[in-house]
């Protein structure tokens, strides 16, 4: 009896030694903990310096800056220098990892124009809505959304070349910032066509309005830099106004917008950064 009962003390133990665990026989052993994802890095980049010399004419000009492979941009736009040096802004937008920025000359002073863009380490969405006729002597606009969640960090828009005046380029939606308006006006004879573009990311950003800036009468020029909050980075960046805007770039943890007074009124220069929480 006794060495039954051992012989079978024995067995149960060289079974329960074989057999595999609960968690085993029900799916197989816990899966290992995912790896850390690493944190979004964001880069502020300028594309070579294109010369604009002064002139009564009307000339075109384009200026590029590409993110580093890998990358792409969450924001963008022109810089010029000198800065009261109101060259105008026709088109700012991406395409790929590259930002592609266009003006006009046609100003009394010699000039420069460069692309600059804010370059992000996590994939972006671009998306362009129109193109939307602005006919002769008027005013309009096109908004690009974002996908359903999704955040805009930055925008621009894309005009076929003409004399036209950027007015407002921002970002647009509810409380959560989705979409992208860029209004222009069409004081030529002719007809123009305007799409918006905007940049899309689903980690939650917030715009942020700087106080209103006056532009002096008589061709007046003004900037103004909004900063985003401490904690936050910026991403990208716009403006409103009622003249003509021909800067919009990243200046260090904020955005900085310029603007001409091409109106016989007193127009207000409003600067908004967006900002990743």
């Amino acid at each position: 009896m006794r060495t039954t009962r051992a012989l079978i003390l024995l067995i149960a133990l060289v079974l329960s030694l074989a057999a595999p665990p609960a968690a085993a026989r029900d799916g197989g052993p816990p899966s290992a903990s995912p790896a850390a994802t690493p944190a979004e890095t964001l880069t502020q980049v300028i594309g070579d310096p294109v010369s604009v010399p002064a002139g009564s004419g009307i000339a075109f000009y384009e200026a590029r800056v590409d993110c580093p492979l890998g990358q792409t941009p969450t924001g963008g736009g022109p810089k010029v220098s000198p800065s009261y040096n109101p060259l105008t802004t026709i088109s700012s937008y991406a395409d790929g990892r590259t930002w592609i920025v266009t003006a006009t000359g046609g100003t009394p002073y010699d000039g420069t124009l460069w692309a600059t863009a804010i370059c992000s380490t996590e994939p972006h969405t671009q998306v362009f809505e129109g193109p939307h006729a602005v006919a002769a002597r008027s005013e309009g606009s096109a908004e690009a959304k974002c996908p359903s969640g999704q955040y805009a960090t930055g925008g621009g828009g894309r005009v076929d070349p003409g004399a036209i005046i950027l007015q407002e380029s921002f970002a647009g939606g509810d409380r959560t910032i989705s979409s992208w308006i860029y209004y222009i006006v069409n004081p030529t004879e002719m007809t123009h066509y305007v799409e918006s573009f905007v940049v899309c990311s689903p980690s939650p950003h917030n715009q942020y309005w700087s106080d209103r800036a006056p532009l002096p009468a008589d061709h007046g020029t003004a900037n103004h830099l909004e900063s985003c909050p401490s904690g936050t980075v910026t991403g990208g960046g716009g403006g409103v106004i009622g003249g003509a805007l021909y800067e919009s770039s990243p200046w260090g943890n904020g955005w900085l917008a310029s603007a001409v007074n091409e109106t016989t009124g007193h127009p207000l220069l409003f600067t908004s950064a967006i900002c990743k929480q």
